[in-house]
């Protein structure tokens, strides 16, 4: 996924990429840092990031208890909006790229939205569906 992206933005550098909503895909798998090391992301945008996401965890309690519960903040730099939330991915403008957990497959409104791509957790199976890249209509 992450490479599909890098690939997607080298071709397309103003066409906005929103990653995710408020939730990574899977309990404790860190998308966001596979997708910032994969997809070649600029490292300051990652700490000033990871720097609110920190300060969110702490705010809570213990920084690992809380990581769960916590909703991961957004965070907008170039032509990426990382974990924008529900209601900015619904807005986004026409034409944008968007990153969702498989399981949001089944919400998607293909009047609104196409399904460019489907990662597989077991691709040749094609069960499973890790992530869904759409464009917006």
């Amino acid at each position: 996924m992450a490479l599909f992206i890098k690939d997607f933005r080298i071709e397309n550098k103003q066409t906005p990429i929103y990653f995710l909503t408020e939730r990574s895909c899977r309990q404790w798998a860190h998308d966001d840092l596979h997708f910032w090391y994969f997809a070649n992301l600029d490292n300051s945008q990652m700490v000033k990031w990871n720097n609110k996401f920190r300060e969110i965890r702490y705010k809570n309690g213990s920084p690992f208890d809380n990581y769960d519960a916590a909703t991961i903040p957004s965070h907008t730099f170039e032509n990426i909006h990382l974990y924008p939330g529900y209601e900015a991915v619904e807005n986004s403008a026409k034409n944008s790229l968007i990153v969702r957990c498989g399981l949001h497959l089944k919400d998607i409104d293909e009047s609104k939205e196409e399904i460019i791509k489907i990662f597989y957790m077991y691709e040749d199976e094609t069960r499973d569906a890790y992530y869904v890249i759409t464009r917006k209509l």
